[in-house]
């Protein structure tokens, strides 16, 4: 029977040899191509953690809409199952190049987290020199050593010059593309390139975001089962302390507020108290100018006193050296600059009419 079988295959495939022969080699090549898939995946994660390991690529990414406080570093460094960590600052900016303008995040270099790899050139080594990834220059079709001017509040120099080029771990997909280059709320809303300075090219007193390695996970693959349960039971231990930090944070920025606010506060109520002071005294002396003209009669002798001729003239009458007087027949006989009757009338509407105006004003002060 087992010889009949074999007998009876043979002659199917002699009678068949082309359809025989197309069956295997698709069952070779989907064998070939099952084997190819199911090895690329994992060789795929061991590259990309290789890489990651070369760089020390951070393992949590801690960023706050506030920013976070300098001394944040400090406090998440005691944090249970943390290794290293490491403060950056960041900032889009928009720019004008000869193609036309662009949106390029620059980052501050940092020291021993996310480390870059030299394409060209070298690192900065002054506030005013840059590194930038090398597409910016190939699209752009600038070299090495190009000034370029970014305007930002949160940068200490305007200009900066081009010093290398270089690859980050934070930005691993395809060059020509920019995927993974970040959203922002400049622009179109999509950054196109990425650059580093020295951190002191910032002048931020907060950090825009905050690198993490967890103690065990490099020996892990990265996004693995298990290096991801070693990555959420270090932020779960983190954010233990998320509201204390974020509370620190916020009093970092409202103590100045409120300060301002409190100095300018007792600035104006002491400028309104001087104010009100100088107002009222010239109100004052206002009501008593008003109360002493409503006493005087432009007829009386008093009023006629006031007059600079009256005053003036019997000044040469005054005898003495100590304590200077004039004689009673010297006034008696002085004559005294009464106007005539129609003019006093004029001059008493006059006086009446200032009278109001000092009224208005009183009432406005």
């Amino acid at each position: 029977m087992k010889n009949r079988i074999v007998t009876n295959s043979y002659r199917t495939i002699n009678k068949n040899k082309a359809r025989f022969c197309s069956l295997m080699m698709m069952s070779f090549l989907g064998t070939f191509t099952y084997s190819g898939i199911n090895n690329t995946a994992p060789d795929f994660k061991y590259s990309i953690d290789k890489y990651y390991d070369t760089h020390n690529h951070y393992d949590i990414k801690i960023q706050s809409d506030m920013g976070m406080s300098l001394n944040d570093v400090s406090y998440i460094k005691d944090v249970d199952g943390v290794l290293d960590v490491e403060g950056s600052h960041s900032v889009d900016c928009m720019i004008s190049l000869a193609k036309g303008e662009t949106v390029i995040n620059v980052s501050s270099l940092t020291s021993y987290i996310n480390t870059i790899e030299i394409i060209e050139g070298r690192l900065p080594t002054s506030n005013n020199e840059i590194v930038v990834e090398e597409k910016f220059l190939t699209n752009n079709e600038i070299e090495l050593g190009t000034n370029i001017s970014i305007n930002s509040s949160n940068l200490i120099e305007n200009t900066y010059t081009i010093v290398g080029t270089v690859k980050s771990t934070l930005y691993i997909n395809c060059p020509d593309t920019t995927s993974d280059r970040g959203n922002t709320s400049i622009g179109i809303g999509i950054i196109n390139y990425y650059a580093f300075v020295n951190p002191e090219a910032f002048d931020q007193d907060y950090y825009t975001s905050i690198y993490v390695t967890v103690e065990g996970a490099k020996e892990q693959v990265t996004s693995s089962e298990n290096y991801n349960e070693t990555i959420d039971r270090v932020i779960k231990n983190i954010e233990l302390i998320q509201k204390e930090g974020e509370g620190r944070r916020e009093d970092e920025i409202k103590t100045p507020l409120y300060e301002e606010v409190e100095e300018a506060e007792a600035k104006g109520l002491n400028e309104f108290a001087i104010a009100k002071s100088t107002l009222d005294e010239q109100k004052a002396n206002l009501d008593n100018l008003h109360l002493y003209i409503s006493t005087l009669d432009p007829t009386s002798a008093e009023y006629a006193s006031l007059n600079a001729q009256y005053v003036n003239g019997l000044n040469q009458y005054m005898k003495g050296d100590n304590s200077p007087s004039i004689s009673k027949n010297d006034i008696e006989n002085w004559e005294f600059p009464i106007p005539p009757i129609n003019e006093q009338i004029r001059i008493t509407e006059s006086i009446k009419i200032l009278f109001s105006k000092i009224d208005n004003i009183a009432e406005n002060l």
